[in-house]
């Protein structure tokens, strides 16, 4: 996961006026989809889904709760119906789950979801957010970024309507 990061801070560095040179990576947290949720609506007047699972949320930055903020993000391994196999004592089954690990690491939307975040994470680390119009104006950039990367890629956008939505949560 080191290694994805370093290669994601750099990116934005080339794709963006940021500078990264002295921004420490954030805590890095795999969570099931019912602890993202949690994370999300903690603090909030708004209403839980009644599953206690919001199936929109992928990733979420948190800048508040450790120095150099979380990066939550759900674990590849729960969303693709598998279970934590990592956890299993079967040889062969912490060898798949090692395969796995590497799969997902190497999985473009995945890397886009973690981009989305860092992006967050260097607003926050620079000072840009206190620029910002509004906390939500941070969005946008994150977004388009995203899209951008993946276009880079060669890859589908699973957001097909993204600029949409980096206007419609990046609207203050």
């Amino acid at each position: 996961m080191d290694n994805l990061i370093a290669t994601l801070m750099l990116w934005i560095s080339s794709n963006t006026t940021y500078d990264v040179t002295q921004i420490q990576p954030p805590e890095i947290r795999l969570v099931s989809p019912y602890e993202i949720t949690s994370e999300y609506y903690r603090g909030s007047d708004e209403a839980r889904p009644e599953s206690g699972i919001d199936a929109r949320i992928f990733a979420l930055y948190n800048a508040k709760d450790a120095k150099n903020g979380i990066i939550f993000l759900v674990d590849p391994r729960l969303t693709s119906n598998l279970s934590m196999e990592s956890a299993d004592t079967d040889e062969s089954v912490k060898g798949r789950s090692k395969l796995l690990h590497r799969e997902w690491l190497e999985n473009p939307v995945f890397q886009e979801q973690l981009l989305h975040e860092l992006i967050h994470h260097v607003q926050h680390q620079t000072g840009a957010i206190n620029q910002f119009p509004c906390p939500a104006y941070g969005e946008r950039e994150a977004y388009l970024l995203g899209g951008k990367y993946l276009n880079q890629r060669y890859v589908g956008d699973p957001l097909p309507n993204r600029k949409l939505l980096a206007y419609r949560y990046g609207h203050c």
